[in-house]
């Protein structure tokens, strides 16, 4: 209860950009250990230990910068639009 107030009052003094930057980071987390889990699953039924989870960990860092960079260029471009209607 108390987080959702301070987020609540976080969100009505700074706006979405707070929001929207820490979601960029969520999406970086979740894509790396998404691709790290499957790696390391592959690597424990195949008993193969580090070759898929390291192969897995690096297409899940490639992938997260991919869809960081998506993201951050569609945050820019809603910024610029949201600054040019003022």
């Amino acid at each position: 209860m108390i987080l959702v107030l301070c987020c609540s009052i976080f969100y009505t003094m700074h706006g979405k950009s707070f929001f929207k930057a820490s979601s960029i980071g969520f999406l970086f987390i979740c894509t790396l250990l998404f691709f790290a889990g499957v790696g390391f699953f592959i690597d424990k039924k195949l008993g193969t230990m580090p070759l898929f989870f390291m192969s897995g960990f690096i297409l899940g860092f490639i992938g997260a910068l991919i869809n960081v960079f998506k993201f951050s260029n569609k945050l820019l471009e809603d910024d610029k639009d949201y600054k040019g209607k003022k």
